[in-house]
């Protein structure tokens, strides 16, 4: 016997019980495969169940749980439920902020337009810049030399 086919056997006696008339239509093929699967089990609970009596329920009771349970539920908070706290939203106007600020430095820094309001280091001397500077005037810099 399939294993797929074993197991979906135990899964509808689990659900339906071992009576194959009541199993789904397009599944009482399966039928012929419950002869080779013991049932006792099944069968047993199957009997049980036939003879259970279904409980009884006052419509009256019924009713009244009923709107107990509504009752309950309105005046609860529980049925609310509440909106997702947003925790970016304490901190992005200083985050924007310092990006704008970042970028508007690289941008002014970059195209020289603060050049003339940092101090030189000496009077009539450029400020260094990164694009003026190569490999090799690096270590002439560091040295004390002039590149």
């Amino acid at each position: 016997m399939d294993p797929i086919e074993t197991a979906r056997l135990a899964g509808l006696i689990e659900a339906f019980g071992a009576d194959p008339a009541r199993w789904p239509p397009e599944e009482r093929r399966l039928a012929a495969l419950a002869d080779s699967v013991d049932l006792t089990e099944a069968r047993e609970i199957d009997a049980i169940l036939a003879n259970a009596a279904t409980p009884s329920v006052d419509e009256a009771k019924r009713m009244a749980a009923m709107s107990r349970i509504m009752m309950a539920a309105s005046g609860s908070k529980a049925a609310s439920v509440p909106r997702p706290r947003r925790v970016w939203s304490a901190w992005a106007p200083a985050a924007t902020a310092l990006a704008a600020s970042f970028a508007l430095g690289i941008y002014l820094g970059s195209a020289g337009l603060v050049d003339d309001l940092m101090p030189s280091l000496s009077p009539g001397q450029d400020t260094a810049m990164l694009q003026d500077i190569d490999v090799t005037g690096v270590s002439d810099l560091i040295e004390g030399g002039s590149s």
